[in-house]
């Protein structure tokens, strides 16, 4: 499989797992699976020396703005679990000032 599939197909599967992410907690397991120092992009970069030497930059851009695409996905997803939990939490954590209150004996 050349570098440029495998570039391909990294971007297909990781976006099929951004869809199916369901909590801020699985966008950060995403960013270690695919960013992390033994991420996939990592392992990319390191094939990149077993590259013929012309190729290196063509292959180096696209592996860059795959990371680059990557990043900016997880941030804009992580903002929005993020968001999303924080509204949950405050309509869970909801005080109704017009209940009334307990009884001290």
């Amino acid at each position: 499989m050349s570098l440029e599939t495998t570039i391909e197909q990294i971007k297909k599967v990781f976006f099929a797992e951004l869809k199916l992410a369901r909590s801020s907690l699985d966008l950060e397991n995403l960013k270690v699976k695919y960013l992390g120092k033994k991420g996939s992009l990592a392992n990319l970069m390191g094939e990149l020396k077993v590259c013929p030497s012309e190729e290196r930059p063509r292959f180096g851009q696209l592996i860059n703005n795959l990371k680059t695409e990557i990043a900016s996905s997880l941030e804009a997803a992580l903002f929005d679990f993020s968001s999303q939990e924080m509204i949950k939490k405050l309509e869970q954590d909801r005080l109704d000032i017009t209940f009334p209150g307990k009884q001290v004996s």
